[in-house]
């Protein structure tokens, strides 16, 4: 009886821990559904554009979106929505088509991309974004963000 109780108690534990971990991650909404997403609730919108083989914004998931003062302190502020920089597909945003680079370079730049990450004819990724709650940028930065500076970025005015 004791071992049963014993297993009980591990598995309840680790059964709450796991549970507590999947909600505590932020929530990644995909462009398509933005519309729906703004109509039930306007928020700002935080917007990564990122690549596959960017291992910076691979570092930047790992070390700041999944870190839980990130999560606590803007998931209720924020719709987030991630692009690919070099994505194939044509995507529809705001009323307009916005549809992948003619040019294969390195795979191309999106030109939703660009048109919300290029900054003085320049993309860098990862690039984060941040419109209103009318579609306007607000602000952007380009490239690596440890936590703290991050944090300190988004709370600035």
């Amino acid at each position: 009886m004791l071992n049963w109780l014993k297993y009980f108690f591990f598995f309840t534990v680790t059964l709450n821990i796991i549970i507590t971990n999947a909600q505590d991650k932020i929530k990644w909404t995909y462009l398509s559904d933005l519309n729906d997403s703004l109509s039930k609730s306007t928020k700002q919108i935080l917007l990564k554009i990122e690549t596959d083989w960017c291992g910076y914004c691979k570092l930047m998931d790992e070390k700041v979106f999944s870190h839980k003062k990130i999560i606590n302190k803007f998931k209720n502020d924020f719709y987030f929505i991630k692009i690919d920089g070099e994505c194939k597909d044509s995507l529809h945003f705001d009323k307009k088509w916005y549809y992948p680079s003619i040019h294969q370079k390195r795979g191309g730049v999106h030109e939703l991309a660009k048109f919300f990450g290029e900054e003085n004819g320049r993309l860098n990724y990862p690039c984060i974004v941040i419109l209103d709650e009318n579609l306007v940028v607000e602000k952007r930065i380009q490239g690596y963000l440890k936590r703290n500076d991050f944090i300190h970025w988004l709370q600035i005015d």
